[in-house]
């Protein structure tokens, strides 16, 4: 997992009965439920009998576009609602019995993860300025309604993130609010694997947001003079290859794909005037025009020249030496 950096500016993420945490209509409560670190730390949302709404909000203002998830399971009820209190239409609704989101407004973007024993992290993004009091509501029906006083779903792990169009992996907090730095790989491979005249850029990678940001990885000399990238281009989920040469840009194809969010797996091969790029299985497209770059010796996790990071998730990353026949392109690639 490549994550740019982050902070999480809830300064108690897990302690939901902290006064930093507004109660309307409900209460928060300690449990010995365990929660998804494994801990027997869960919290528990509990309703009032008030014919009100029931939640809790988390003081915070922004002028930016914000990130807010929180992991949660269902107990005696079944929906929450999230959203943020500055924002018109960022109302989103999570079922916590299968994993479903089941509406989302017009200023708001959703996701539900499922980490397993019937939790889920529920996540929503808002663009907008003036974002402000991430609300978490029990749902039943409505967002107001007749409490009873004992029923509620389990909470753990809140986090509020600034400038940022997804939720990043959770970062904890006690007392403050925490900054994990962005993630770097170094030594990650031999630059006897390294070929300029031919070879294959393979990756299995999945985008953290389909959001219109570029993210890159490369075989290069050290700068975008020449090199051999994959990354996602701006458009929605698009793949692009692209090899340089002598300060050229002499491929650049790109594809599109259903979702980046999910895994595929990409591979470019290059050769003089013998280029072609695999999606999955299937060659999506050839070059049979292009010169290849001169004193390729780096593999990293962006462009080329340290700029345009690959932000992702990452199960192979490869280099052959050698341009691989199409067969075994179509076994590598195939899912």
């Amino acid at each position: 997992l490549f994550e740019p950096q982050s902070t999480n500016l809830i300064t108690q993420s897990e302690l939901f009965s902290d006064s930093s945490w507004y109660k309307g209509g409900s209460t928060a409560t300690s449990t010995i439920e365990i929660s998804p670190s494994g801990e027997a730390n869960a919290s528990k949302l509990v309703e009032s009998i008030s014919n009100s709404s029931h939640g809790i909000s988390y003081s915070y203002s922004s002028t930016s576009s914000m990130a807010f998830s929180v992991f949660a399971k269902l107990k005696e009820r079944t929906f929450i609602q999230i959203q943020s209190g500055g924002v018109a239409s960022t109302d989103c609704i999570f079922n916590l019995s299968n994993g479903t989101i089941v509406s989302t407004e017009s200023n708001a973007t959703a996701s539900i993860e499922d980490y397993g024993n019937g939790w889920y992290r529920c996540s929503i993004y808002y663009n907008s300025s003036g974002g402000n009091n991430p609300i978490i509501r029990l749902y039943n029906g409505s967002d107001s309604y007749q409490g009873d006083g004992t029923s509620g779903v389990l909470i753990w792990g809140a986090q509020f993130e600034d400038n940022i169009s997804y939720a990043t992996s959770y970062i904890p907090t006690s007392g403050s609010s925490v900054t994990r730095n962005q993630d770097l790989c170094t030594n990650g491979g031999s630059l006897a694997s390294i070929n300029s005249t031919e070879g294959v850029l393979y990756a299995e990678i999945a985008a953290l947001a389909n959001d219109g940001t570029t993210r890159r990885l490369a075989i290069s000399d050290g700068s975008t003079s020449n090199r051999v990238f994959i990354g996602y281009d701006v458009n929605t989920n698009s793949v692009q290859f692209v090899v340089s040469s002598g300060g050229s840009v002499v491929v650049n194809q790109t594809f599109t794909i259903s979702d980046t969010t999910q895994f595929s797996k990409l591979a470019i091969k290059y050769k003089l005037n013998d280029c072609s790029f695999w999606i999955d299985g299937v060659k999506v497209g050839t070059d049979t025009t292009a010169l290849m770059p001169t004193g390729l010796n780096s593999l990293d996790f962006t462009q080329g020249n340290a700029t345009i990071p690959f932000f992702g998730k990452t199960k192979a990353v490869a280099v052959w030496k050698e341009a691989l026949s199409d067969a075994e392109l179509t076994s590598l690639t195939t899912i």
